[in-house]
């Protein structure tokens, strides 16, 4: 500390600072080196000295005879305990051999061309309190054991501990690359054709025909208030329902009246080819002033807007036009990014729009009754019945005809039993704790909340948009691969890290042999297949990739263990990829196509039993 007394300072001065350089030094002991610990965990930090010193300089600033003055008051160096290599958590502790007991086998399907998931589980790293990039609340996946099967041909899936998916890390320093216009315009129209929305032209008109719903009966109702809520909630969703309707109409007609405008001018110009193009533009301007009882700047400036409307139409189709909300407007109206590269990528998404458009609204085309345009659905079924390939889409089973003639496949959304092999048992249930069977609960051993299919009584928060709530549509596409791998599996939207997919889905059995599969067990119980070759889901057409964008995590849910489909960080556009693991390539005559520079079985050599 410096002599106080020759710079003027008296003793209570003097006491005051040393306090407050006491303080400031002993709040940095108590927090410096944990935070460093911190930064050093999360890899924004790194430290190649040993007994490192921070030095701190504070200031006393006040006035001194009459004039303001600032007074530096110098800090001894606060050292820092050595930060030992044991301050970093390790990936893998002791306490998860036991975790390495559980296992996946996979077995390798014959039919050529079938991609079956094979998931790549991470290891917990034991303690919560260093789980700093955890994504989902501390989530782990549960311990126990697997038996594999004996036979030869298996193939045992290994895990990769090498990635777990966690948040990105925030650089605010190192410039990102931002979604363009257009691509937010096309997540939009996405996110709306995934959503609840309910495009039917019924319920524009229902609207002014049914009684007053908001008004409750109570000598039939027992909660007055309850059932005056619940009115409330259908009222306001079937009139927001009917107001996204009336928008969609709107469009619609605007982007029409564009279309008849043009007519309008060329039939002119026919009748009257000396009158230049432009006069005839203006007279029929005029001419719709005067029915729309607007001036001309006004239509023209509307027009603009309708133009816009008109030309993504024309790229692709009306789906865009109906399911992409306001963004459309302010696309239109300031027309960043509206170019004829932009046009052509629409038109290039045209048969995957109208594909999941027509599944999952099926009575969206009927807004187009209004204008005189086809109302019948050009795609049936199942949204994932169809496979996206350049010029269009084509079904399902065409892409797998010349491998199996009687191919057929059925989706699930939930796995369903086998009860030839298991009856009545299902396989992948725990056993209940004492607490949980007395109170009838089941509790996450994850988060340790409650769990529960009615979601004004579920707490757990671990995969929120699969377990607990209504379950939405999830954006993903089949398409086919222009290299090779038959069908793979496209993100339509963005899934960020940690955020659950889907779910493995399949026929839950056992004792198949030759066949892709995933196996589990839970605890010492036996152990179980989940068999995807005719019942499953879009898990089913996910390639392998060596450097893959997602992974498979055990979870119980209501006491089943379930395998869920993990983000890595899948931007929208992305082909979704899984690493089998060296389990699944091992005897296989196959050859890595994932195309990554880190691919571990491009130029393998396959070794057979036979040798």
């Amino acid at each position: 500390m410096s002599n106080h007394s020759e710079s003027g300072w008296n003793h209570d001065q003097a006491s005051t600072a040393r306090l407050i350089t006491k303080a400031i030094v002993e709040s940095l002991e108590a927090h410096l080196e944990s935070i460093i610990k911190r930064q050093i965990y999360a890899g924004t930090l790194e430290l190649h000295i040993d007994n490192p010193e921070i030095y701190v300089d504070a200031s006393l600033v006040g006035r001194r005879y009459g004039k303001p003055f600032a007074e530096k008051i110098h800090v001894a160096p606060l050292k820092l305990p050595a930060l030992s290599a044991s301050s970093t958590p390790s990936l893998v502790r002791s306490d998860t051999e036991s975790y390495l007991s559980q296992n996946f086998t996979i077995h390798h399907d014959v039919t050529p061309g079938s991609h079956i998931a094979c998931p790549t589980l991470p290891l917990p790293t034991g303690n919560p309190e260093n789980e700093l990039g955890r994504p989902f609340g501390g989530l782990r996946s549960r311990g126990g054991t697997a038996e594999s099967p004996e036979d030869n041909q298996s193939r045992q899936l290994q895990r990769d501990v090498r990635n777990t998916p966690k948040r990105h890390k925030i650089n605010e320093d190192r410039s990102v690359m931002k979604p363009s216009t257009l691509d937010k315009l096309v997540a939009s129209i996405w996110e709306q054709i995934h959503s609840s929305l309910q495009l039917d032209p019924q319920a524009v008109s229902e609207q002014w025909t049914e009684p007053r719903l908001i008004t409750a009966d109570s000598s039939t109702v027992l909660d007055p208030g309850s059932s005056k809520f619940s009115k409330a909630n259908t009222l306001c969703r079937k009139v927001t329902q009917a107001s996204r309707c009336c928008r969609s109409l709107e469009v619609i007609v605007q982007a029409h009246w564009i279309s008849c405008y043009d007519e309008r001018v060329r039939s002119l110009a026919e009748k009257e080819p000396h009158i230049s193009l432009t006069k005839h533009k203006v007279a029929v301007l005029k001419e719709a002033c005067e029915d729309f009882g607007w001036t001309e700047k006004d239509l023209r400036n509307k027009m603009a807007v309708w133009r816009g409307y008109h030309e993504i139409e024309q790229a692709g189709g009306w789906v865009p036009l109906v399911f992409a909300g306001m963004g459309l407007y302010r696309y239109c109206k300031y027309r960043v990014d509206f170019s004829p590269e932009a046009l052509f990528k629409l038109a290039m998404l045209r048969p995957a729009f109208e594909v999941a458009a027509d599944t999952l609204h099926p009575q969206w085309r009927e807004l187009l009754s209004i204008v005189g345009q086809p109302t019948v659905r050009r795609y049936t079924g199942h949204p994932h019945d169809w496979v996206i390939q350049e010029g269009g889409a084509v079904p399902l089973k065409e892409t797998y005809l010349q491998w199996d003639p009687h191919f057929s496949f059925e989706h699930l959304s939930e796995s369903a039993l086998d009860k030839d092999k298991w009856g009545e048992y299902d396989p992948r249930s725990f056993p209940h704790r004492t607490d949980d069977l007395v109170k009838r609960q089941h509790i996450c051993d994850n988060c340790g909340s409650l769990q529960s299919e009615i979601p004004q009584e579920n707490s757990c928060v671990c995969f929120p948009n699969l377990y607990g709530a209504r379950r939405g549509p999830v954006p993903v596409q089949v398409f086919r691969t222009s290299d090779g791998k038959n069908n793979g599996l496209m993100a339509l939207c963005g899934f960020p890290r940690g955020t659950a997919i889907g779910e493995f889905v399949g026929v839950v059995t056992s004792a198949i042999k030759n066949l892709d599969c995933m196996q589990s067990s839970v605890d010492d119980g036996p152990t179980y297949q989940i068999y995807q070759g005719r019942k499953g889901n879009f898990t089913r057409f996910i390639n392998h990739s060596c450097l893959p964008n997602a992974q498979y995590e055990r979870f119980t849910w209501l006491g089943l263990q379930r395998i869920v489909l993990v983000s890595k960080g899948i931007d929208a556009g992305q082909e979704i990829t899984v690493d089998y693991g060296d389990g699944y390539w091992q005897n296989l005559d196959k050859i890595c196509q994932c195309g990554e520079s880190c691919c571990r079985y491009r130029n393998r050599r396959v070794s057979t039993v036979d040798e």
